[in-house]
């Protein structure tokens, strides 16, 4: 069967979402909590999260080289690890994948609705659910508008993140 994909994003658009995928909305989730257990050595945990993933994406550009046909994680490990077992092992990492996007989406509206909150008179439930539907909806309408708005969303992330630097720097008591 032909590929019949339309290839709808550019060079600049996956860019973007691979930026928005490293840095990530769970930094702003995640950060307060494992600061209050790991202290000033939090940053040891964030470099050590970086490698792994690193890796993760290395092993998957790897396979992508060696099987370019456009696969998604089942059928590409089915494939790879044929001998293997691989359907079983396809199953076991798709819902593996599946999990950690139910509760990476739960986290990052959880907090978002907690931030919303602060700012705006709204329940933080309400806040949370409401920007799951939007997400949603903006993933419905198409790929290079979900581009278009993770862009948005990439730069507040990192402008958050360079008010955090900065104001860290100004503030710091070593």
């Amino acid at each position: 069967m032909p590929e019949t994909l339309k290839r709808a994003l550019s060079f600049k658009d996956i860019v973007i979402l691979g930026v928005a995928i490293i840095i990530g909305a769970g930094i702003y989730s995640i950060i307060g909590k494992a600061a209050g257990i790991a202290g000033h050595s939090v940053w040891v945990s964030v470099v050590f999260a970086g490698i792994v993933t690193c890796f993760t994406g290395l092993s998957f550009a790897e396979m992508t080289g060696i099987y370019p046909k456009t696969y998604g994680y089942f059928k590409l490990i089915k494939t790879a690890l044929e001998s293997m077992g691989g359907k079983v092992w396809g199953f076991v990492v798709e819902w593996i994948l599946v999990l950690a996007c139910i509760f990476s989406i739960a986290t990052i509206s959880i907090a978002f609705g907690g931030y919303f909150s602060a700012f705006v008179s709204v329940d933080k439930t309400l806040a949370a659910i409401l920007i799951i539907i939007f997400s949603a909806f903006v993933s419905y309408i198409g790929v290079k508008e979900s581009v278009g708005i993770t862009m948005i969303f990439s730069l507040v992330e990192i402008l958050g993140l360079i008010a955090v630097i900065i104001l860290g720097i100004f503030f710091l008591k070593p």
